[in-house]
């Protein structure tokens, strides 16, 4: 199919919000389909499925104010995202170079060989940082939990034993 007519047809399928957007686009903005679906795509935040663009990847680093826990599932989203295959000597080494400096040396330190390994050391070092409250050293701005959680109060409970 000729990328003029899939331009046509294109703008023919959008509503609402989408709509909007194709039409406060500049006029010939687009010379070729693929170019204007990746434009879409990235505005709209939508999957995208990346033949050989690793840089998802090798650009994700991990920063102070990021639990382990969510740095893992961001890279496991990105991960998905890329549909080469990779070796995983590789995925390892950038997993734990995306990590910092200190959680590096602990997930090195096990001589990891496969990104799944590397994966659950590092959730391993954040279960012990959560429990041993070490997180916090390490992640000085990682968001933190509500300081006061509900506490009971002494007196009548729900069985009616008084406290």
């Amino acid at each position: 199919m000729d990328d003029s007519i899939r331009l046509i047809l294109f703008q023919r399928t959008l509503t609402g919000v989408a709509a909007e957007w194709y039409i406060e686009l500049p006029g010939n903005s687009f010379v070729n389909f693929q170019r204007l679906a990746i434009t879409f795509l990235n505005h709209f935040q939508l999957p995208v499925w990346y033949e050989m663009r690793i840089e998802l990847l090798t650009s994700f680093r991990q920063n102070t104010s990021t639990h382990i826990s969510d740095h893992i599932h961001e890279w496991i989203h990105r991960r998905r995202m890329i549909k080469v295959d990779i070796l995983d000597q590789f995925l390892v080494d950038l997993f734990v170079k995306s990590l910092l400096p200190y959680i590096v040396k602990y997930v090195a330190l096990f001589g990891v060989t496969t990104e799944e390994e590397a994966i659950i050391r590092a959730q391993q070092l954040d279960l012990v940082y959560s429990q041993s409250r070490v997180l916090y050293d390490i992640l000085p701005n990682a968001p933190r939990a509500e300081k006061n959680p509900t506490k009971f109060s002494s007196g009548a409970h729900a069985d009616g034993i008084v406290g």
